[in-house]
């Protein structure tokens, strides 16, 4: 098919993902959508996906492939972004796949709308069943200017409503989005190369504080891999410069938050953040890849609680809306005893700890 202006940029950056990546590109391929261009960004791969791309670049003049040196998610999405000629933008990972429906709808609703970002619901994959996770509104709401400050923003920071208490989880993934192209033009937002972890939360957090409309379609178009046997999903195993990258991106939520008409509305969100993402970087150091030592890990540890302002953002949230196990780490954490977390963490994952000989 030749397609003199695609109506939509299908946008994949591909590392190593030989394993679901002809699922993902058919689930696109044979869509209800017929008026795309999908931009294949190898990002170093040393498998077949490689190769693969390439062969469906040949097959189909929709297909464009770029085949660069390893260079992180980050900047293979910014080249998609450059490279695309379509009027709207979507964005999927290598080893998730898509309904049928979903850019046609998509598009459809962002045309009569007139909006500059549609936002669909998605479906967890733990690599036996599925679990669907819609948005916490009605309906396919559209939201202006001002809801998107008071409803939409609040609610992708953190899972917490104006009172501090706890509400939907709303995931700040960029594959659930579909975006205006004219809005990354001309508001020169792009992914932050810097962080290898969260950049689509910081990505979305700035196109939602400069969007004038916004629609969502409760309808889980999105199936989002979560298989810890996948071996591609960074969800599982140790990454690197995590903590560097959460605290880059949470930069972003408090620039976005300073924009709001009233920011102590998102203050126990953000200290309920900071929480999770420290929590999370001291979990990072014991994942079974990890090149750390125990003491390594527990000097590391107690930079971040200190560095994070860890313990006076614990002051700040209303435990009741932690699990149970949040609990006992921030206890941990808050009174200097990661060695005990770490401990844990050690055990689990079968790797040398405290009191190894």
């Amino acid at each position: 098919m030749d397609f003199m202006q695609p109506s939509v940029s299908v946008i994949i950056p591909i590392y190593n993902a030989e394993k679901y990546l002809a699922q993902c590109l058919d689930s696109i391929m044979t869509g209800q959508l017929e008026d795309f261009e999908l931009l294949l960004i190898d990002d170093g791969s040393t498998d077949s996906s490689g190769p693969l791309c390439d062969r469906y670049a040949a097959g189909d003049n929709r297909v464009k492939v770029v085949h660069l040196e390893n260079g992180g998610v980050s900047q293979a999405r910014n080249l998609g972004i450059e490279m695309a000629s379509a009027e709207y933008i979507a964005f999927v990972d290598a080893d998730d796949w898509v309904d049928a429906a979903i850019y046609r709808d998509m598009a459809d609703r962002i045309k009569v709308e007139q909006a500059d970002i549609i936002l669909c619901s998605y479906s967890i994959f733990d690599g036996v069943r599925e679990q669907r996770v819609d948005f916490p509104w009605v309906d396919d709401p559209v939201f202006g200017r001002e809801d998107i400050k008071k409803k939409l923003l609040p609610a992708f920071m953190a899972p917490l409503n104006i009172n501090g208490r706890k509400q939907e989880d709303i995931m700040g993934s960029v594959w659930r989005g579909l975006f205006k192209k004219e809005m990354l033009a001309t508001t020169g937002i792009t992914f932050d190369n810097r962080i290898n972890c969260t950049q689509d939360l910081a990505f979305i957090l700035q196109m939602l504080s400069k969007a004038t409309k916004v629609g969502i379609i409760n309808r889980p178009y999105y199936h989002y891999r979560q298989d810890m046997n996948n071996g591609i999903s960074t969800t599982h195993r140790y990454v690197k410069n995590l903590y560097s990258s959460y605290m880059l991106t949470l930069d972003y939520v408090r620039e976005v938050a300073s924009s709001l008409d009233d920011i102590n509305q998102v203050e126990s969100g953000i200290a309920w953040r900071t929480i999770i993402m420290v929590l999370s970087s001291i979990h990072n150091l014991a994942m079974p890849n990890a090149p750390f030592s125990f003491s390594a890990a527990v000097q590391q540890s107690r930079f971040y609680i200190e560095d994070s302002g860890f313990k006076e953002s614990i002051a700040l949230v209303d435990h009741s809306i932690l699990t149970r196990k949040q609990k006992i780490s921030v206890w941990l954490g808050q009174h200097s005893l990661v060695e005990v977390l770490l401990g844990y963490y050690f055990l689990k994952y079968n790797r040398a700890g405290p009191f190894a000989q």
